[in-house]
């Protein structure tokens, strides 16, 4: 009694702990880019004037030609519901989503561990995991991708879950479970979607037999039953209905994202690169990537070829495929067997998915094995209990220990430059999401906001930035005063008849990076540095402008483009 209370109340300080590193200082903290700002800017319509305003297609994925390849809405769906409840277009509440998940990952990867840990096991792989470095940052801003390991884990439970249903009303609960996060997780990201697709099936193929050739037509019979049936057609509708969004604005423009959808290959492949140069990379990119995840570092600084990274992270995956499999044959469980199966599939499947794109592996793209390299270390200390029964529990604390320091230090590096960012500029070199690394929070974009605000006078107000901070910065600015036209300037020719214009830039680019012709025709008034930002008062000398000449207005080409629907397009 006495062990399970200290067992429970662990697990309560971990999530405690867990809880912590992703709500400290959230509201100013978090990150809010381009992407987030078009996203709250969509969502605040339904948030103001009711979930009609919500739209059929959900984030851009990619753009094809002239147009965009969309994923699913249930993204969108899920950040307007808290935000929706609160009635609050503040970016934090549409951020509430993915930290609430994040959150509930934990107990979920616990469950899902005990289908084959012990619960000491569970424990430790799911005590990694929530301190890990790099997950607790996809915790802490809104963003497609940072869900779908919760997602992932969801799919996979229901399938194992139903695996080991006998009763008919077990395997159609169990597997309507794993459809619906199959469901949400392909809406979240296309590597998701694929990599669930093949994962699936072929655990689906092995579950019921069917590599076997020559038996193939005898277990198609034992498929094909009526429960199966039954179960499978639940598990069909269930991904219909969660992607019925998707369905009544494909009915609507003529299919117009499946094209996308198509043409999507075509966009992406690199026919500068040869198959065994993708697979090298490929090898490289895995392996750095398994092996920040599991230690919050990567390469050594010019060096991203870093032989340490490398060698760990192929050592990791080669190491989760031979446990899996040595621990395999040894189980006669059949439900550990089936989690023991899922492993190296996950592993391989995903190693294979990534190999075409090998050369544009961002660390998002890894979202959907995020978990596994914490499994493989509980494989991994399985097979330490069964060699070294005596020094076990030493070399077992060692390496969770080294690991949870390893990824603490890490967190706490990151902690104490968005800190610092916050009042002066700094070098960040702790935040690995995102593609460029400014440095830049909420907290800033807000408070550069409240200095316009308190400055700006009239109905126009004439802004300039760059291209990455326009959205963000509109967004603030109109949810603040939305009588105001806020005008982000693109040419000279709109400085005529003017008299102040606001620059904001990183604090290093300063006034030196602000757009040559605004320099030409205006003088500096005033500089106000907000950590990492610095806004900028510039007075127009409008005598010094020529006078735009009038201009034929040009169409745009929107022919090619497909128009976003909403719900109340087609009710």
């Amino acid at each position: 009694m006495n062990k399970n209370k200290l067992f429970w109340g662990i697990f309560a300080v971990m999530m405690l702990g867990t809880i912590f590193l992703r709500v400290w200082n959230h509201h100013d903290w978090l990150f809010f880019k381009w992407d987030q700002g078009r996203d709250c800017a969509l969502l605040a319509e339904a948030v103001n004037n009711g979930p009609s305003e919500l739209p059929l297609l959900g984030p851009r994925a990619t753009k094809v030609g002239n147009d965009y390849l969309h994923l699913g809405p249930a993204y969108y769906y899920f950040q307007y519901l808290p935000a929706g409840i609160l009635h609050s277009t503040d970016p934090a509440a549409f951020a509430y989503f993915d930290l609430i998940i994040s959150i509930l990952t934990i107990p979920l990867l616990f469950v899902f561990c005990r289908l084959y840990f012990s619960p000491r096991h569970s424990l430790m792989i799911t005590g990694l995991y929530s301190f890990s470095f790099l997950v607790v940052q996809y915790s802490r801003f809104a963003w497609n991708p940072n869900s779908v390991p919760f997602l992932m884990l969801l799919t996979f439970y229901g399938m194992l879950r139903f695996a080991q249903s006998k009763k008919l009303k077990d395997q159609i609960k169990w597997l309507s479970l794993g459809a619906f996060g199959f469901s949400m997780a392909s809406q979240f990201h296309f590597y998701a979607f694929f990599a669930l697709i093949g994962i699936s099936g072929i655990f689906f193929l092995y579950h019921f037999d069917l590599f076997k050739i020559k038996k193939l037509g005898t277990n198609l019979k034992k498929v094909l039953t009526k429960n199966i049936l039954i179960t499978f057609g639940t598990a069909i509708a269930v991904i219909v209905l969660t992607y019925t969004p998707m369905i009544v604005s494909e009915l609507k423009t003529d299919f117009s994202n499946s094209k996308n959808f198509l043409g999507a290959f075509t966009e992406k492949a690199r026919e500068d690169k040869t198959f065994g140069q993708k697979l090298t990379r490929n090898f490289r990119e895995q392996a750095k990537a398994y092996f920040l995840i599991t230690t919050s570092f990567e390469h050594r600084s010019g060096n991203k070829s870093d032989p340490i990274p490398i060698t760990f992270g192929l050592f990791s995956m080669a190491l989760g495929i031979f446990l899996s499999i040595y621990f395999y044959r040894k189980e006669k469980n059949p439900t550990k067997k089936n989690f023991l199966f899922l492993i190296p599939v996950w592993i391989s499947f995903f190693f294979l998915l990534t190999i075409t794109t090998s050369y544009g592996l961002r660390p998002r793209y890894f979202v959907p094995v995020f978990p596994v390299p914490f499994i493989i270390i509980g494989l991994f200390l399985i097979w330490l209990d069964q060699k070294f029964p005596k020094k076990a529990l030493f070399l077992t604390s060692l390496i969770v220990f080294t690991i949870l320091i390893l990824n603490l230090y890490g967190i706490k590096q990151w902690f104490t430059e968005i800190k610092l960012s916050q009042t002066k500029a700094i070098p960040t070199e702790r935040t690995l999401i995102l593609q460029k690394d400014d440095g830049i929070t909420l907290g800033q974009f807000q408070r550069a906001v409240n200095y316009i605000l308190k400055n700006s006078q009239g109905d126009h107000v004439l802004l300039w930035t760059k291209a990455e901070y326009k959205q963000p910065l509109k967004y603030l600015l109109e949810q603040a005063r939305p009588g105001v036209d806020w005008d982000f300037i693109a040419k000279e020719k709109e400085l005529f008849g003017q008299q102040d214009i606001f620059a904001i830039n990183t604090t290093t680019g300063g006034y030196k990076s602000v757009k040559k012709t605004i320099k030409e025709f205006s003088k500096l008034k005033s500089t106000v540095q907000f950590g990492q930002i610095v806004v900028m008062q510039l007075k127009i000398d409008s005598s010094s402008i020529p006078k735009p000449k009038p201009t034929k207005e040009i169409s745009s080409d929107a022919s090619s483009k497909t128009e976003r629907l909403f719900w109340k397009d087609v009710l």
